[in-house]
């Protein structure tokens, strides 16, 4: 018997065995608690009305951080602003992005509560379980609309696109108009 993390990784290990395949998706922990938002936003020099988006990811390349940082500076708005986490090497950025490298769990979970959008144009994943992480903490994922990140993150709870001109469109909508956001960010939410 083989045991795959997503539909996508036993639809491929399917072209090579014949075998009984099952799923078992990885868990997230459960947010730990509430945190005031605005409280470390202020903290971390944020804005209360700005879009933050985090992008979390060690291998750059692979995770799109180049897509996410080209995304934003489209924008050229400050009201958004992205927060890049995972990376040892510290990338190219505008001024519209934060770098804040390898961080700790309790810095993480600080910067996952303060978070609006979880912002992963990964090129590839076999599971990507940054997306259930993040949606524990209330944090609405925009990822490509392919296998397998449209096996967690669907139209109900998250934003799906299919290029890099649809993340500029979506992203420029949410900084003045969240009704969107904030219904999805409810549903997001596990308890």
């Amino acid at each position: 018997k083989i045991v795959g993390v997503s539909r996508y990784c036993l639809d491929f290990m399917g072209k090579f065995m014949k075998r009984s395949y099952y799923i078992i998706p990885p868990s997230v922990e459960r947010m730990p608690r509430i945190i005031d938002k605005n409280k470390y936003r202020a903290a971390f020099g944020f804005e209360k009305d700005q879009l933050l988006c985090i992008f979390v990811g060690g291998d750059a390349k692979r995770k799109g951080l180049d897509t996410a940082i080209d995304t934003v500076a489209k924008i050229n708005n400050n009201k958004i602003k992205l927060l890049i986490v995972g990376p040892n090497k510290k990338p190219k950025i505008n001024k519209n992005c934060k770098f804040f490298g390898r961080v700790d769990k309790e810095t993480l979970e600080k910067l996952y509560s303060i978070s609006d959008i979880l912002f992963f144009p990964s090129r590839y994943e076999g599971f990507p379980t940054v997306i259930p992480e993040a949606m524990s903490y209330g944090v609405v994922p925009l990822v490509y609309d392919k296998k397998p990140f449209n096996e967690i993150a669907r139209m109900k709870n998250s934003f799906l696109a299919y290029s890099q001109e649809e993340f500029v469109n979506i992203l420029s909508s949410l900084i003045y108009n969240r009704g969107e956001l904030i219904q999805k960010q409810k549903i997001c939410r596990i308890e």
